[in-house]
Parts: structure tokens; C-alpha cells; sequence
């Protein structure tokens, strides 16, 4: 049916997205989704946006929550409350709907930010977190023993870092900017 379609603000994204199509309240039995995630060993983090934040949203993070929980994962799943919306009905008032849902969400260990702006904001680096990284990154190579294998990858990694990772602006005018 049309319920099934993409909306409007990211069909243009369909043609490039691997889709997964369910028939049920939660995409986490879609054919091939499970398999495909299995097979993403490095896997850190998943970003959720969709409809009907008190049915399909949450049928499908909390369910996959436990997943990761029981095979000892350690893998963040963020909702995304400007990208994900229920409807309003009599005996279904959408905002209380909404409110108990991302609760919910929380409880069981998903994290809720409020837009995708917010989400590169906590990837972001602070200020302080770089002095750590400068100060650790001197320390390891100053030290003797610096051609260690094990020394030699921290350094790698936390050059990486430094390079590659968002930084955090401080705030101008209520904004942050990354």
C-alpha cells in the first residue's frame, strides 16, 4: 500500500539505500536486515529515524537493544526525535504518545537526541578532550620504547583523531557549531 512508500523528504535517498521491506510493526524481521547487521562486525552505532515512534520505532530499537545486549556488543542506537513522528487519534494523543515512547527508549538504554545536529555535536571532540589527546600523543612519543608495535598503533590512533574527528565549537548565540 502507499503507507509503505517512502515520505516525501527522503525518497530522493530510496535509489541509493539498501531497503529492507517489512510486514509487521518492526523492520527488525525484515527479510536479509539481521543477516546484514551480523555481518557488520565493526559496527558501532546505528541512527533511526521513521513513523510511528510508539509502534514501529520502538518494536524495532528496543528488540534490537537486547540483540546487541545478548551477544555482548557494544553497539549505540540513536533516535532521532525531529526525524521520527506517530499520528493523532481519539484515545491517541500524539505528543503523550511520543513522550512515552522515546521514555521508553531511554529505559532500555537507546539514546534519544532531539535532531542530527545534536548527534555530531556528542561525536564531536571538545577542546579539552584534544588537550588529553596532544598531551597523551607527546607522551607516547617521547617515550624510548616508541618503535613497540603497541605504542606505535596508539599513536596511529590517536593521530587519526586528532585529524579526522569533528570538533566542537564553543556556543555563539545559543548554536554550536561543528
Amino acid at each position: 500500500t502507499s503507507e509503505a512508500d517512502f515520505v516525501e523528504g527522503i525518497r530522493e535517498f530510496e535509489e541509493d539505500a539498501k531497503v529492507y521491506r517489512k510486514n509487521s510493526t518492526s523492520a527488525l524481521f525484515a527479510p536479509g536486515l539481521m543477516a546484514d547487521i551480523e555481518e557488520m562486525k565493526d559496527l558501532e552505532e546505528i541512527v533511526v529515524c521513521g513513523c510511528c515512534t510508539d509502534i514501529c520505532v520502538i518494536n524495532f530499537v528496543v528488540p534490537l537493544k537486547n540483540y546487541f545486549n545478548q551477544i555482548n556488543k557494544d553497539v549505540k542506537i540513536f533516535v532521532v526525535e525531529s526525524a521520527t513522528e506517530t499520528y493523532g487519534a481519539p484515545n491517541h494523543n500524539r505528543e503523550e504518545y511520543n513522550e512515552m515512547a522515546y521514555k521508553l527508549m531511554k529505559q532500555s538504554g537507546i539514546e534519544v537526541v532531539k535532531n542530527v545536529k545534536e548527534l555530531e555535536e556528542r561525536e564531536a571532540l571538545t577542546t579539552s578532550q584534544i588537550s588529553i589527546l596532544e598531551m597523551e600523543l607527546k607522551r607516547l612519543e617521547s617515550k624510548k620504547n616508541r618503535k613497540d608495535a603497541d605504542i606505535r598503533a596508539k599513536i596511529a590512533v590517536i593521530k587519526k583523531l586528532l585529524k579526522e574527528a569533528p570538533i566542537a565549537v564553543p556556543p555563539t548565540n545559543g548554536t554550536i557549531g561543528v
